[in-house]
């Protein structure tokens, strides 16, 4: 045995899940319009798409849809697809949109990708993406096990490559807090490499944008939850220090401050 295949994985996962404070399932309701916000101003989208292959006759499966940038970029471009979420405001904002594109080949169902009776009710699908949805899962082998086993041509999944960003590390500065940095995607890649599958790989990396700033502040009050009126004084004033201002109007980050990991493979 090699020494690669000699390290549990699938333990140190879940270890690293214990000893992280990851977003409580309530949590996901009350930020979606504000995660709809965000996600609309940032690099990702365009990067992640431009490395899916789609074809209008394949259906796709998108675990962890959230409001659904990615679930109505695939409709426009694929037979049918089906998102999937445990948060019931994320889909309600995904099923808008879809209305307003009057887009009727997406079907969505609540639930987590944890939940055993996929297995049983889940079909396979052409295309499976879990983009940035895995990392509050307990069981990181189990659920990229699913998506491997629930698509017949090609899976993409996205995760964190391990770093705070730069807004909560300033954040748990100003509080006084220890930060320690997310379960990455090098649990998933060497897992799935135990599983037998050579993963690619390939950095998403981008610049957090906000427009304006108290769009930037309201993340820093989700990264914190209990933000006392001086420490929100002075992440103001630390935000009015650091951010820039484009010529459209928008904030961003001088520098490139978030970065994700893209994981894909083709099924044989």
């Amino acid at each position: 045995m090699d020494e690669q295949s000699s390290i549990n994985w699938d333990a140190l996962w879940k270890a690293a899940q214990r000893n992280y404070r990851n977003i409580r399932p309530n949590q996901w309701d009350s930020m979606a319009p504000a995660l709809k916000r965000w996600m609309s101003n940032d690099e990702y989208f365009r990067q992640f798409m431009a490395n899916v292959r789609l074809c209008p006759e394949w259906t796709v499966l998108d675990v962890g849809c959230g409001p659904g940038d990615i679930t109505i970029w695939a409709a426009k471009r694929s037979k049918h697809v089906t998102a999937l979420d445990f948060s019931s405001e994320m889909l309600r904002l995904l099923q808008e949109t879809a209305t307003k594109e009057c887009l009727t080949n997406i079907d969505c169902i609540q639930c987590s990708w944890e939940d055993d009776r996929l297995d049983s009710e889940l079909d396979k699908h052409d295309v499976v993406i879990a983009s940035r949805s895995l990392a509050t899962m307990a069981n990181l082998k189990e659920g990229l096990a699913r998506i491997d086993d629930k698509t017949k041509h090609y899976a993409y999944v996205t995760m964190g490559a391990g770093f705070s960003s730069p807004l909560k590390k300033m954040v748990y500065k100003v509080m006084g807090k220890e930060i320690s940095d997310p379960p990455g995607y090098i649990y998933a890649y060497n897992l799935l490499y135990q599983m037998g599958i050579r993963a690619n790989v390939k950095f998403i990396e981008g610049r957090s944008r906000y427009i304006d700033l108290n769009d930037a502040l309201e993340q820093c009050r989700w990264i914190a939850e209990d933000l006392r009126p001086s420490e929100e004084k002075e992440i103001t004033r630390l935000l009015n220090d650091c951010l820039i201002k484009r010529q459209d109007g928008i904030l961003e980050f001088p520098y490139n401050d978030i970065c994700w990991a893209l994981m894909w493979w083709e099924k044989f």
